[in-house]
């Protein structure tokens, strides 16, 4: 018997939540290291031994893919054929994104019609931020993950949380792909 489950991720949050640092440690319990500033391809490796075949894009999409080299716009799927071809195939797509709700529906509409089961992770520093996350939670995503990142002043502090939510989100990608 064979069978592909095939999971899109998209971390959701406006600038400075901790995004970057959250996908970086994510790929990092995999045991993988390598150049995790870069977007690219990783093989994302679990305990129990099954692995993601995975693009992972570390910006969110509206800040480097939404505008071609040029700065043309392009489209949610012109931005992953553009880096990735093979996307499809993959088993994991990581694509950070802003609060823009015509971009979340192209991600959820793009990756259900190509397969994927759709999860967001929306990142908060404060609860009195999640209102604005209302509409976007609202779309059909097949899985909602709330992350809270808790302001505070000590970078120390707030990187750490974010590698903890970065592990916490592997290990929970991890129980899907091997119960």
């Amino acid at each position: 018997m064979s069978y592909h489950i095939k999971y899109f991720l998209v971390p959701l949050a406006e600038d400075a939540h901790g995004k970057g640092t959250i996908i970086r440690a994510l790929v990092n319990s995999s045991g993988t290291h390598g150049n995790l500033h870069n977007k690219g391809p990783h093989a994302l490796t679990c305990p129990c031994g099954r692995a993601f075949d995975s693009y992972v894009f570390v910006r969110s999409f509206q800040e480097v893919e939404k505008k071609d080299p040029y700065g043309n716009p392009r489209t949610v799927e012109q931005a992953l054929d553009a880096n990735d071809p093979d996307w499809r195939q993959r088993s994991l797509i990581i694509l950070p994104s802003h609060l823009v709700l015509v971009d979340t529906a192209q991600i959820i509409q793009l990756a259900k019609r190509n397969g994927f089961n759709v999860i967001v992770a929306h990142i908060i520093l404060r609860q009195n931020e999640l209102p604005q996350f209302g509409p976007i939670l609202e779309q059909e995503w097949d899985t909602r993950i709330e992350c809270v990142n808790s302001e505070t002043d000590n970078q120390a502090t707030r990187d750490q949380q974010c590698i903890e939510i970065g592990r916490d989100l592997f290990t929970k990608l991890c129980h899907e792909l091997c119960v």
